[in-house]
């Protein structure tokens, strides 16, 4: 099965909900989607080390939005879904599912993630 939204945005921690949220706000009517790993809606990542682990927060108030606002603005979010493959010449992405994607325009703001360590090779 194939999904074919306007914009996918791979990321839904900051960079991809304010992507997101930036299209909205000037007036962007196409169809986007999100992607990302997390299994919760864009939450705020700096205060989670902070006052959720120490349970000053309870994770509801770390969102970067409820739900009802990605319901509202049209964001189709796919959460817990990983890419594995992107085809940028055909517009494709590929899940870990097996479900392809085709966009118009993609914004990858997946970040990073730190390595557990780096092997140089010998020149």
């Amino acid at each position: 099965m194939t999904d074919e939204p306007d914009i996918v945005i791979v990321g839904t921690g900051h960079g991809g909900a304010q992507a997101a949220i930036a299209l909205r706000l000037l007036k962007f009517d196409g169809s986007i989607m999100m992607i990302g790993r997390d299994s919760e809606l864009p939450y705020e990542r700096p205060p989670l080390s902070k006052e959720y682990l120490v349970r000053e927060k309870p994770f509801k108030r770390i969102l970067l939005r409820l739900e009802e606002f990605w319901n509202d603005k049209n964001v189709d979010l796919r959460l817990g879904e990983a890419v594995t493959a992107v085809d940028a010449s055909a517009h494709v992405l590929t899940l870990a599912s097996g479900r392809t994607v085709t966009y118009g325009h993609l914004i990858w703001a997946a970040g990073g993630a730190a390595a557990p360590y780096i092997r140089l090779e010998s020149v």
